[in-house]
Formats: C-alpha cells, structure tokens, sequence
C-alpha cells in the first residue's frame, strides 16, 4: 500500500512538472520591457501656443462664437504634479497654480482679459498627448467685470 500511494504521488508530480514545461510555466527572459517615462512628466520651462475658441453652448457673455483667442503660456516651474503658469501678456506677476494627473492638466486663475472684459478669470482641464508636443481640452472663462461666462475649446502645441 506504501508503494502505490508513493507512486501515485511521484506520478503526480511528474504530471504537474510536465505541465508547468508545457505551459511555459517558469516565465525566463520572455517578460515585457518596464514601461517608460513619458516625454511630458516635466514640463517646466516650456512654452505653448495655446488657442481658446468660444464655444456655441452656454455662452452667457454674448461674444460672437467661434472667437479665438491666441496667447503663449508658460510653464514656469514643475515639483511634482504641481505647475505654475502664466500668460505671457500678464507676465510673470499673474503666474496660477495647476496640477498634473497623468497626462491631464487642470488649472484655473487669473487670465489675462480680452474682449473689453477689464478683469477675467479662466478653469481649463487639458490632455497632453503622449509626445508631450500638444493639448487639447475645455476651459470656461469669466470675466468678472460682468460675471459673464464663455466656455472655451482649447488647443496647445509646444514650441
């Protein structure tokens, strides 16, 4: 009886060996490459053409839709997930505060006005696309003046 129940267990074993080969089992050198960094995790210093369009929803500022607005931002400085930012035509004493989750951008402040608005706030939620080269996303903006609202189609490209 010893025997059989010892040979059985060796058989399983030689079974359960066998079917670890066959399946590949022990894993090796055949694992996928770490993922990388993406190109974008630090964006301080960079400058970008951005465009804001008005929207045709919501709009409670009355500006003709399909305006654009184009400027530069700049991204100031990066610790961690957090960034500073300004318009170039505010300059540097105007700089906001966003974050970074992933690829995507969310920040809101001070906006350099335009349309006759003389004090304008803005809220964007951007994606940065894996290159780290453009940005595409929403945005609102207010001027306060009036309390006026516009959404705002946004695009970036890096230069």
């Amino acid at each position: 009886m010893k025997k059989r129940i010892t040979a059985v267990i060796v058989l399983m074993l030689l079974l359960s060996a066998g079917m670890l080969v066959s399946c590949g089992g022990g894993g090796g050198g055949d694992s996928a490459p770490p993922l990388s960094t993406p190109s974008f995790t630090n964006l301080a210093g960079t400058r970008w053409n951005q465009t804001d369009t008005v929207s045709t929803s919501n709009n409670t500022c009355g500006a003709a839709q399909g305006e654009q607005d184009f400027f530069v931002l700049h991204v100031v400085s990066q610790s961690g997930n957090t960034l500073s930012f300004y318009d170039e035509r505010a300059g540097v004493a105007n700089t906001v505060s966003g974050t970074m989750s992933g690829s995507v951008i969310t920040f809101n402040g001070s906006r350099y006005p335009v349309g006759g608005c003389s004090d304008m706030r803005a809220s964007y939620n951007l994606t940065v696309n894996a290159a780290g080269t453009a940005y595409s996303g929403t945005g609102v903006i207010t001027c306060l003046d009036d309390g006026c609202t516009a959404p705002v189609n946004v695009s970036g490209i890096k230069i």
